[in-house]
């Protein structure tokens, strides 16, 4: 058994017979209690390079070694979110296990937690980098709180490490970062870690940085609602675009409903580069005309994988369009674990999150 799952089960006794593999696990299955999933090691150190070839600036041209060697390492990470979310998801739709499964993402976090995860960042592609893997860790935490609340010693633990890291991304992102970066879609995933931070921690200054870090990205966006930084990435142009709107719409999804509010200018520029994008996912000749390169992007929503377009129902609470609202319901549940699990449960068919947020608000 790992440290993290060590650290789970040492607090809830759901969880004494959770160890994947043994005949505990499969009499409490087979009893229909609830197991929580033994999960990776806390990732406390990251340590590599770029994705890309040296020299080459749009960073649209992969070393095969390097890019298997940023994904390796980010690995743990990225499962940890995966599972996290799926049981946090979890939690949020089925009662009968609801206070195991919350427990489960509380004693799994607070593990991570202790063990001061992501504190150790030893290159900029890693700092960069491990902000959208914060930031899917608080969504999970997020969805279980009240469920938890009684649990004060493990949710003060969370909370304090979600502020150092917070602060310490903010000044990254404010003195440190890299200027084209600063700019674009993972400044993004940043703004959406610090927003859900923001809203666990009730600290308004957060939610003030998740709209401005907005106002900064759009700022570069071109007329035709394409966001040049993206677009020069070559042949993964519309994939960045799309890998930037994600976080950007989950982020101005729930500043909405906590009644955060962008000026109508922004807003409208976020419409437009939706709009671009929904165009260039038909026909992603509109963006090779822009970038020279074809795209990687097959043509078609059809022909999009699901997390692809999960954010798109963060985007559909913001501002309802009841004909991108059909064409969506096809591909339902649309499911992005980075970005909360289940966006279908969490935006479309959530009555604490009323759609059309942006329209209810000018009534």
């Amino acid at each position: 058994m790992n440290h993290a799952h060590r650290f789970a089960c040492s607090a809830a006794l759901f969880c004494a017979l959770a160890v994947p593999g043994t005949a505990a696990v499969s009499q409490a299955e087979e009893a229909g209690a609830y197991v929580c999933p033994d999960f990776p090691e806390p990732t406390v150190s990251l340590e590599f390079g770029s994705r890309y070839k040296d020299g080459d600036k749009s960073r649209s041209d992969k070393d095969e070694e390097s890019d298997a060697e940023v994904t390796a390492a980010l690995k743990p990470s990225d499962d940890f979110v995966r599972g996290l979310t799926k049981v946090s998801n979890k939690a949020l739709s089925d009662e009968e296990v609801r206070q195991e499964a919350a427990l489960c993402v509380l004693r799994s976090v607070e593990a991570w937690a202790r063990a001061d995860a992501f504190s150790d960042m030893r290159t900029v592609t890693a700092r960069i980098s491990y902000p959208a893997r914060v930031g899917g860790i608080a969504v999970a935490y997020g969805q279980v709180l009240p469920f938890v609340e009684a649990e004060t010693e493990s949710r003060e633990a969370i909370d304090a490490w979600l502020r150092v890291r917070a602060e310490e991304m903010i000044l990254f992102w404010n003195t440190e970062a890299p200027p084209l970066a600063q700019q674009a879609n993972l400044r993004a995933w940043a703004a959406m870690a610090i927003t859900q931070i923001g809203l666990i921690l009730d600290e308004p200054a957060y939610l003030e940085w998740g709209l401005l870090s907005q106002q900064i990205i759009l700022d570069t966006q071109d007329e035709d609602g394409s966001l040049p930084l993206e677009m020069r990435r070559g042949k993964y142009g519309l994939h960045y675009q799309l890998h930037a709107l994600a976080p950007m719409s989950v982020t101005t999804a729930l500043l909405c409903q906590a009644g955060y509010r962008n000026p109508e200018y922004y807003e409208a520029l976020l419409e437009e580069a939706v709009a671009f994008s929904l165009e260039a996912i038909e026909d992603p000749k509109i963006a090779e005309e822009i970038t020279g390169k074809p795209q990687t992007i097959k043509p078609g929503l059809d022909k999009q994988k699901n997390f692809v377009l999960a954010w798109l129902e963060a985007y559909l609470n913001f501002t309802f369009d009841p004909r991108l609202d059909e064409r969506l319901e096809s591909f339902r549940p649309l499911k992005n674990s980075k970005l909360g699990g289940d966006l279908t449960m969490l935006y479309r068919n959530n009555l604490d999150r009323p759609l059309g947020c942006r329209e209810r608000d000018n009534i």
